[in-house]
């Protein structure tokens, strides 16, 4: 990871206090060419520690929503995943996610990455976050030892004893049908977008998203999967 993708990712996780001299120095110069634009704007807000702050006052553990406007090469994908990892990992660290939301035992927290279609959700953002995961020593003992090519399932601490009950009162269910998460690519078809319950979207290459060149429009698959 380079050092600006540090800071970076120290401001989206709301992390002030591991800010160095070397990141004050790099928002600073963000801020300036944001403010200041010389034919092209570049940066970011020049009020985001302000705006770390009054997340942080709200007791948030990160921004809600980020854009990353990066060029081509800009590691997109690649900090994206890191930060789905992060966050996937919270929810996992609750143990019992949807009894902390409140929400049906039996429901999977979806990880959904929408793309203009699928297959490109699947070779860009989704493998990614898929390789992050994986990769991490911190979720081994939380996914398959052979995870499927096309969607990943994730299981919490709680999973187990959900098994057992079930297996108490007779009922077989495979294994992917009772972890608490599932990591999944997605089309832009709105349609997709509605019913799950998703905790972490991305939605990858977004400006491409329209009703020319794909099935909705990305003001329609925003509104739907938000």
């Amino acid at each position: 990871i380079y050092p600006r993708q540090g800071t970076l990712l120290k401001l989206m996780f709301l992390r002030d206090d591991l800010l160095t001299d070397y990141d004050h120095e790099v928002i600073e110069d963000w801020s300036r060419s944001f403010a200041n634009p010389d034919g092209q704007v570049t940066g970011i807000q020049p009020d985001i520690l302000e705006r770390l702050q009054i997340c942080k006052g709200e007791g948030r553990p990160w921004f809600r929503e980020v854009i990353f406007v990066g060029g081509r090469r800009g590691s997109k994908s690649f900090l994206g995943a890191l930060a789905g990892a992060y966050v996937l990992w919270h929810y996992l660290t609750l143990g019992d996610p949807q009894g902390h939301f409140g929400i049906d035992r039996s429901k999977q927290l979806g990880v959904y990455v929408f793309a203009n279609q699928e297959q490109q959700a699947m070779a860009n953002q989704w493998k990614d976050l898929r390789d992050i995961i994986i990769g991490a020593k911190c979720f081994v003992p939380w996914v398959p030892r052979n995870p499927k090519v096309e969607r990943l399932q994730v299981f919490a601490p709680n999973d187990d004893a959900r098994v057992r009950e079930l297996q108490d009162l007779g009922i077989e269910l495979k294994p992917e049908e009772m972890s608490s998460f599932v990591v999944e690519p997605m089309g832009s078809a709105a349609v997709s977008a509605r019913g799950p319950a998703a905790c972490i979207d991305f939605f990858d290459e977004f400006a491409l998203v329209s009703k020319a060149t794909s099935k909705s429009s990305s003001e329609d698959l925003w509104q739907l999967a938000t």
